[in-house]
């Protein structure tokens, strides 16, 4: 609470503007787009502050919430958001991000799950590819369409079937024992809301951004959250934060 006090004192303005919202009993998760000016002093750790840069911010954020519904109180709570697009959007860092996002959706659409027959397979579906995945097996790209979209925030612009491929292939080499964990999952409609932990050691080279291997391990919370259609996986929302990733390997 007093963490986001501080965000708020730093963006008296900020706001979430709401563009996809996922409903399946008492399971929550949503995209929000978070805008906002730093027009208020910085909050650091350890109690140090700097100026506000002034600058703006618009970037994309995972929720996802369980609640119970007979005190309407959250039991569990995740939210990741990338840090290096934050710091990069209010030039505090140079390492690159994703470009302001100034404009989303004016309405979201919302989506309310039934447990269905489709539901319930797009879950199966689900875990056979994160167990390949985390096997590195692959054959797990053939559950991505020919036209899928890849919206990975820690990633300076959207990727399609072919980088995303070439991407996960150079993480496998980074991390050989790279494995995703899911806390949770669960289905509304087409999609398919997973949150959970990215595990691995870094034994290998990254030339995607100049990495040489640290033989750190490391753990960062991530949300995805998958649109299927006949079997396939036709759009990725993909958020991790880039900055604990980093922060984790002791890379400057």
């Amino acid at each position: 609470m007093a963490a986001w006090q501080d965000f708020e004192k730093s963006f008296p303005d900020i706001r979430g503007e709401g563009q996809l919202i996922l409903i399946n009993g008492n399971h929550i998760a949503g995209i929000s787009l978070l805008k906002g000016t730093n027009t208020g002093l910085i909050f650091l750790p350890e109690n140090k502050q700097i100026s506000g840069t002034n600058k703006k911010i618009g970037l994309l954020f995972g929720h996802v919430v369980e609640i119970d519904p007979l005190v309407t109180k959250v039991l569990k709570e995740n939210v990741v958001m990338d840090g290096v697009t934050f710091e990069n959007q209010l030039g505090l860092l140079k390492m690159a991000g994703r470009p302001l996002m100034d404009t989303g959706a004016v309405m979201p659409a919302i989506v309310i799950g039934k447990n269905d027959d489709t539901e319930m397979k797009n879950i199966e579906a689900t875990k056979s590819w994160m167990e390949m995945w985390s096997k590195h097996d692959p054959a797990v790209f053939n559950v991505l369409a020919s036209d899928a979209v890849i919206h990975d925030i820690t990633r300076p612009k959207d990727m399609n079937k072919a980088e995303s491929v070439n991407s996960d292939k150079s993480l496998w080499e980074a991390f050989s024992d790279l494995k995703l964990a899911a806390s949770s999952m669960w289905a509304a409609g087409d999609y398919v809301v997973i949150a959970g932990t990215s595990d691995g050691t870094n034994d290998g080279d990254l030339p995607a951004v100049k990495l040489k291997k640290t033989g750190k391990k490391v753990s960062a919370p991530y949300i995805e959250i998958d649109r299927l259609r006949d079997d396939k996986i036709k759009e990725v929302w993909f958020f991790m934060d880039n900055a604990n990733f980093i922060s984790q390997l002791a890379v400057k």
